[in-house]
Parts: structure tokens; sequence; C-alpha cells
């Protein structure tokens, strides 16, 4: 099981990797070329430059990406993409194609050094003169990874047992569990032309829809122009007209085509449609055509947005204001000098209750634990419930020692908590 680590991390290592290939460059094919590749000769990498025999690069933090096929916007689709499923159209920047798409460049070049020990040991030149204390480093390979296992599973192409795990974000060993179950909890899979065993798209897709932390991928769409707040009855009506917009309610009759009949249609498809594109019951789709407001999941709006191409946080947010009118979206809190130094914040009992599922808040010994709630920080994801510290205050029962650090919080600094669906929570940074 793996956690992507911030993205602050993967853009160091990239940039790692690039000084690498440029090492290679200069040792093997021309030397003293390794500025001129990394385009540091020119304006704009006026920063202090360590010395490093004929090499001098800038610090990773420093070096700009400005130029290159994999820039700073396309790192950060990429990461999106792999860590929170989101995207905003797969098209060329999110290709698994290395001639026009980030991910399938990123993944030329991590597979290029993966494969080549030498390549390694220009890997390893790098990093030690270049890793500093305080400013961690890694986690570009298994970004790639996971963003391939996304893009192949969205595209329908077969998965490795191995990409399964990382979408599932449990171990290798659970998956070969998983495929060795005779019941519905079966991972069914087989062997390809090539003897190598792999689990089919569809089927990947129905076992991981029953993983809690799986995250689907989902199609973020801008929310301009739409409403910032709906009363039951406007999104009722706007989830009716954008499903009937965005999901056609008939295909043609191949059969009748076959037979010489012309072109004929065959209605009522799209339901039909919905249930193959998110794997739910009719009925449980049948409640969204019909724009049943009051009968809608607040977990259902991550499959249904991608399906009405509209933001699942906009979803979201319009549903839980019909179905909880009174409820806390938001809550903010101030951070003290204690919490900073321990690695927790407060939340007074106030606010939290209704924010949180009741279900949620456990006692303050290890053995008190509650049913969990999921928290996504600068895009990891972390299961925790929330812990009775007194009768006026709770607390996330998981520590953010390494996030404080990372963002410099001081005391007096703040920290939003956003509900973006029943059991899923968002941690931001204000100041």
């Amino acid at each position: 099981m793996y956690s992507l680590p911030p993205i602050e991390h993967i853009r160091r290592d990239l940039v790692a990797h690039l000084y690498a290939w440029a090492m290679v460059q200069a040792r093997c094919v021309r030397p003293h070329t390794s500025r001129q590749l990394l385009n540091l000769s020119g304006e704009g990498h006026d920063a202090d430059v360590v010395e490093y025999d004929d090499f001098d690069f800038v610090e990773y933090d420093d070096f700009d990406l400005t130029g290159f096929w994999v820039g700073d916007s396309e790192l950060a689709a990429v990461y999106r993409y792999a860590s929170l499923g989101e995207h905003s159209g797969m098209g060329q920047v999110l290709s698994m194609d290395p001639d026009e798409g980030a991910i399938g460049r990123l993944e030329m070049l991590v597979q290029v050094f993966a494969g080549a020990s030498k390549l390694s040991y220009c890997l390893n030149d790098v990093t030690r003169t270049y890793d500093k204390n305080g400013m961690p480093r890694g986690g570009l390979p298994e970004m790639v990874a996971l963003a391939m296992a996304r893009a192949k599973l969205g595209e329908g192409f077969d998965l490795t047992p191995a990409e399964v795990a990382l979408l599932a974000v449990v171990s290798d060993r659970s998956v070969a569990n998983a495929m060795a179950m005779s019941d519905d909890a079966r991972l069914n899979a087989g062997r390809n032309d090539k003897g190598q065993m792999v689990v089919k798209a569809d089927e990947a897709h129905r076992w991981l829809s029953g993983r809690r932390a799986y995250l689907p991928s989902v199609l973020v769409r801008s929310t301009k122009g739409l409403p910032e707040a709906m009363d039951a009855k406007a999104l009722s009506a706007f989830i009716v007209e954008r499903i009937r917009e965005e999901v056609s309610d008939e295909r043609l009759d191949l059969q009748a085509l076959a037979a010489g009949e012309g072109p004929k249609t065959v209605p009522n498809q799209r339901a039909a449609k919905l249930v193959h594109f998110l794997g739910w019951p009719m009925e449980r789709v049948q409640q969204w055509i019909d724009g049943k407001v009051a009968e809608l999941k607040l977990d259902d709006c991550a499959g249904m947005a991608g399906a009405m191409r509209v933001d699942q946080r906009w979803l979201t947010t319009q549903l839980m204001g019909v179905l909880s009118p009174n409820a806390h979206q938001q809550v903010e809190v101030t951070l003290t000098e204690a919490g900073i130094r321990n690695g927790y914040f407060d939340i007074e009992q106030r606010y939290a209750r209704g924010f949180f599922p009741d279900d949620a808040f456990g006692g303050r010994g290890s053995d008190e634990i509650a049913s969990t709630v999921r928290l996504t920080v600068d895009s990891q994801v972390f299961d925790t419930d929330i812990r009775l510290k007194s009768e006026a205050l709770v607390s996330p029962r998981k520590r953010f020692s390494g996030y404080f650090k990372l963002h410099q919080a001081k005391p007096g600094h703040r920290v939003r908590i956003t509900r973006t669906s029943e059991r899923d929570y968002e941690l931001t940074f204000v100041d």
C-alpha cells in the first residue's frame, strides 16, 4: 500500500531525473552540454548554483520547468489525476502516448531509469549532491504507475494485479487473496496471449467499486455559469435536464440495420447506459433520472458528476444543501502553539456535531476508535475518526505534524475543513 507524497516532493524527483538524464548525455554523447540541454544557460536561471564537476545545476526548487514537455501545469494535472482521479478531460495532456501526453512521457522517463543501472548510477550522483535535509524528494515512479493504472482502466485496457492493488490502495497480497476467493468478493483474473496474469477492465471496475479507499475517476468541469445554490425544485429540474442532455436515450438497432430494414432506433436506453457506465442497480439510477433529490445519496455524486459532466464538488454541495439545509459545509479552525507542536487542531463540539457523522465520534483511548471518515490532505487521503477530548472540544485522531511543518504553520494561522460528500472531507491551509 502506498500514499503519494506532496507534489513538491514529486517535482523535486522529476527535476532529479532530468538532471541525471542531462549527465548521461554530457558523459556519453557530447561533453559540456548538460546545462544547454536543461536550458540553464539562458535567462531565468540566475539562482545560486551548486558546483559538481562539469555540471552546474541550480537547486531543485529553483529549476524552471517552463518550456519542457512536462511543465508545472502538466505535472499538477497528472498528480491530481493519479491521487484523486480528477481530470478535466483526458485529452493530450493525460494521454498514455509518449508522443503527445504527459503520462506517456513521464512513464517513458521512469522506465528508462528503472531498466538501466548506469542511469540509476547518475541519478545517485545527482541525489548525493542536491538532496537536502528538510527538502524531501521522491514519489515520481509511484505517481506515474498510479496514473497509468487509472488511465488503462478508463481506456478499457487489461490491468495487472499490481495495478489493481494501486487503485484499491491495498497490498498485492490482498489482491492475490481476492483472486483466490470463491464468492462475490472474488476478483476474476486470467492469462493473456502472452501468458501474463491480467484483470479485464470491466472486472477491475466491478471489484474496485466495492473498495472503500478506491477513488473513481471523475470529470471536473468549470462551475462558471452554474448557480451557487439551488433549492430542491431547481436542483431536481437541473439534474433531469442535464442527464437528458448528456446521455442519449436511444441507440441504433443493429439487427434491423443488418437485415436491410434501414436505420431504426430502440428507445429507453438512458437508464441502461447509466447502469453500464456506473455499475449501479437500475432503481438507483432511475432516482437520478427522475430527479428525486430527497432519495439521492451524497456518495453517488462522484459517479453521477462524471455522467452529467459537471464538477463533483459543486454537485455534492448542491445536494448537501438540499438534504441538510442547516448543516455546516465548512469549518475553520485557528491553530495554537501546542497544537502545531503536537500535530493536532481542536474543533468546538457545537460546530463538529452535525458536520461529522454521529458514528464518527470516538473516545479518548486507542481502544475507543469509532467509524472513520475520509480526510484529503494535500491530495493524500487518510481515514480517521473524531476523538472526543472534552465536553467542548473534539479533534481528528490523525496527527498533522508533517503538514504543519510543510506549510510553516504558526500560532494564529487557520485551516479549513470542507465537507465534500457524506463521509469525505478536505483539509486546506488558509493562512
